[in-house]
């Protein structure tokens, strides 16, 4: 499935059964922090790191400098200089780690075991029709927790760690 000329794996019930509970899990973690790098694959890469807190707020600084703050429909923004502020149409709506990735999954397969946060988790691929991304997820086997993420997409590539969830973070406006 994932490797062109490759050999078939086998859909696996239970991976999809994973899937299923890691989407149910993260609707229910309230905040998170998340390392994220994305690549066009052509030599250019941005780092980005992450606070999110449930129902809309969001705070981000990026290996080139860029930060925003997002709270409601308020989203402060500044490149190395002074914040600005401007108002989006809507809310951007925090639902939890990696929950759109979820969404829509299909052809779910295991990968191998392995250790985190102190728990056994296992490597699930799967992929979303018709944008023809395709992710890897290591996943808790205890608490279905979504430990770490790879999306490989036509335009780009992206590599993401979720930590501290539903640990208390303080995402207010810069002053």
């Amino acid at each position: 499935m994932f490797l062109e000329n490759g050999p078939k794996v086998p859909l696996s019930d239970e991976a999809a059964r994973i899937l299923t509970g890691a989407l149910q899990r993260s609707q229910h973690i309230g905040s998170w922090r998340q390392s994220e790098q994305i690549t066009d694959g052509n030599g250019n890469a941005v780092a980005t790191r992450y606070a999110f807190s449930v129902p809309d707020r969001v705070q981000y600084e990026t290996s080139s400098g860029g930060e925003a703050v997002i709270v409601g429909t308020t989203r402060y923004t500044r490149e190395g200089g002074d914040w600005r502020m401007d108002r989006l149409p809507a809310p951007i709506p925090v639902r939890g780690p990696y929950v759109e990735y979820l969404r829509g999954a299909e052809q779910p397969v295991f990968g191998r075991r392995d250790l985190c946060g102190g728990e056994p988790c296992r490597v699930v691929f799967w992929q979303i029709p018709p944008a023809q991304a395709r992710f890897a997820a290591w996943i808790g086997l205890r608490s279905l927790v979504i430990y770490r993420l790879l999306m490989v997409a036509p335009q780009h590539y992206m590599t993401a760690t979720a930590f501290d969830f539903n640990v208390a973070v303080s995402i207010v406006p810069p002053k």
